[in-house]
């Protein structure tokens, strides 16, 4: 039976969830009830002035004596019922700001873990896992299994983004974004996911998810609250995670760019230390450096010089009182006495003492503390048989 109502509010749905409403054509009218065992299997939701198809039963309501008509089964005149399910939910959730863009959230770059929700007997997750493996072979894919097609298919896909929420905190099953999604089909087949559950499920998520569902021309109320809609399953595996080949060239090139950076940062720096080098303030500086460096050459030279003289003076002193015949030479920092010895009609010299000279620094501090001299002498006897070892130090 046929009917359409024109601007007639007479469209009532009570609590018991039983529908009421009337069909009226241009010369008659109709009462119509539709009960809840059938009512909650409308993929739409009846409005007044809305032309219908309705199938159903003739009966009599006898409180009051009328006909009417028990409605099985009603039809949108035109678009199909699930067409005016999906235009009425998609305007009730976009009222509600859920396709804003401001609450889309990014997508990482190279997530670690993915998380998919799918069928695992769907074509469409052997796409993704191959070109995830092409593409990057270090990246993880946790399978939630569900259906994605039938009266339970939007309750199980809505538990599986609901589940990867639940243990983000749980590193070993913690995923980085989620793929919802499965291959084409007809618009009954897409069904589920014009769900208003599922698609407050994935407008909940704390998680980025991209809709994956059917081919590009198909879109659902999901691809719509999702963060990132993909035209296929395929493609949103390459969108999920970039090309290993595609991040070596990104980071040779942010390399390069480094390293110009750096190279021009050093010629800045080059030319501003030359500008300041060329200040009297700075030439003042140098010349006070380098005359420090002349007074501690000077220094060192005396002091030297005064140390050969000492050790200079007591070795001669010693050689003088060591008898006839000795002389007394400078080694290569160490004075030698030597004596005048014959052995079978030949003279040749003996060393009978030895005096060493060598400086120390006193105090713990590398630049504390003062120099000490240390002198250490050595004497043999006349016929090389024993040796006296003395040292002192001032």
């Amino acid at each position: 039976m046929r009917g359409w109502r024109e601007r007639f509010r007479i469209f009532r749905a009570p609590d018991s969830g039983h529908l009421y409403f009337t069909l009226k054509d241009g010369n008659a009218q109709i009462r119509v009830v539709m009960f809840s065992s059938k009512a909650r299997l409308l993929r739409f939701r009846p409005a007044d002035g809305m032309q219908v198809v309705v199938r159903g039963r003739v009966t009599i309501y006898e409180d009051r004596g009328e006909l009417q008509i028990a409605a099985e089964y009603i039809e949108p005149k035109g678009a199909g019922g699930l067409q005016v399910a999906f235009e009425q939910l998609k305007a009730k959730l976009e009222a509600e700001g859920l396709f804003a863009a401001e609450r889309k959230k990014a997508i990482p770059t190279l997530p670690a873990r993915i998380g998919i929700v799918t069928s695992p007997q769907a074509a469409a997750l052997s796409d993704i896992l191959n070109i995830l493996q092409r593409r990057h072979h270090t990246a993880n894919a946790v399978i939630y299994p569900a259906q994605v097609q039938g009266d339970f298919a939007a309750a199980e896909v809505a538990a599986g983004v609901r589940y990867f929420n639940e243990v983000r905190g749980d590193e070993s099953r913690s995923v980085e974004v989620i793929i919802v999604g499965r291959g084409g089909g007809s618009a009954e087949d897409l069904a589920a996911f014009n769900d208003e559950g599922l698609a407050r499920a994935v407008a909940g998520s704390e998680i980025p998810v991209i809709s994956a569902v059917g081919h590009e021309t198909d879109f659902t109320i999901v691809d719509f609250v999702a963060d990132l809609r993909a035209a296929t399953p395929s493609a949103a595996a390459e969108l999920v995670i970039r090309s290993r080949v595609e991040v070596e060239t990104q980071a040779e090139a942010a390399r390069e760019r480094l390293v110009r950076a750096m190279e021009r940062r050093l010629l800045e720096a080059r030319h501003a230390l030359m500008e300041r080098a060329q200040d009297g303030a700075f030439a003042r500086m140098m010349d006070l450096i380098r005359q420090r460096q002349q007074k501690v050459d000077d220094l060192t030279y005396r002091l030297e010089r005064g140390e050969r003289q000492t050790v200079g003076t007591n070795a001669a002193a010693l050689g003088d009182g060591g008898g006839g015949g000795a002389a007394l030479r400078f080694c290569g920092g160490c004075w030698r006495g030597f004596g005048e010895n014959w052995k079978r009609g030949r003279r040749r010299w003996r060393p009978r003492c030895e005096i060493s000279f060598c400086r120390i620094r006193s105090g713990s501090s590398a630049w504390g503390g003062r120099w000490r001299c240390c002198l250490r002498w050595r004497f043999w006897s006349e016929g090389m048989r024993w040796c006296l070892m003395a040292r002192g130090s001032w």
